[in-house]
């Protein structure tokens, strides 16, 4: 359901949902022989009342899902960038030839990062090249950590910086798995299902209440007569 249109989705819902009340109101004016005491009433109102009450439930287990969901995925994006914003700093404690090359591999990082931002995973293959292109660079930097523990095993500057650069790669990790992490499937169609359903029964209710209330005055009834006056 992701892969569709949230626009699309709802304006469906929504036709279903009016062509589900409008058959129950159609079914519930048939019933008006079958059902009209007050006994099978509050039944009617009874079944009603309680599957509202549990599509509101489901309708704030979704809600809440989503929120957490957002939330965590908001977490990972500051977290992804406070990563990298350390891992440049604590470049610039290494040599200066490998300062630089580290500097612009990071740059180019940066860029990626933010152009995958914008692009809704969905788009499969954009997302796909991305992804690689992401895993190539941070094989670089890894490279370049490398260099400079060997080059200077001092675990200050060396240390520091290869340690900053392993808490980039873990935090692209976790937002990369943040991204995927979505409300299942199974829930939004189990919502789905519970309010077609309760808008077939609210529109069958509908049909009852009107069907089995007093009856209008045919047209040709004839006025009452008014009260004399003195």
């Amino acid at each position: 359901m992701y892969d569709i249109n949230a626009g699309l989705i709802a304006s469906i819902l929504l036709l279903v949902a009016l062509a589900a009340i409008e058959i129950g109101f159609r079914l519930g004016r048939r019933s008006q022989g079958a059902v009209v005491d007050d006994d099978s009433k509050a039944h009617i109102n009874a079944t009603q009342a309680s599957t509202l009450g549990i599509l509101a439930l489901l309708l704030a287990f979704t809600f809440s899902l989503s929120l957490q969901r957002f939330d965590t995925r908001s977490d990972a994006v500051v977290d992804e960038a406070n990563a990298i914003g350390t891992a440049y700093l604590r470049a610039q404690m290494l040599p200066v030839p490998l300062r630089d090359e580290t500097r612009a591999l990071l740059r180019d990082y940066v860029d990626l990062r933010v152009k995958a931002g914008s692009v809704s995973i969905t788009h499969d293959d954009e997302w796909a090249a991305l992804t690689a292109e992401a895993s190539v660079l941070q094989n670089a930097l890894w490279a370049k950590a490398r260099r400079a523990a060997e080059a200077n095993p001092n675990p200050v500057p060396s240390g520091m910086f290869v340690q900053a650069t392993n808490d980039l790669i873990d935090s692209f990790g976790r937002r990369d798995a943040a991204i995927h992490r979505h409300v299942p499937e199974v829930v939004l169609l189990l919502l789905v299902g519970t309010f077609l359903i309760t808008s077939a029964i609210v529109g069958f209710s509908g049909g009852i209440i009107a069907t089995t209330g007093a009856p209008a005055l045919p047209a040709s009834a004839p006025k009452p007569a008014r009260a004399a006056s003195k």
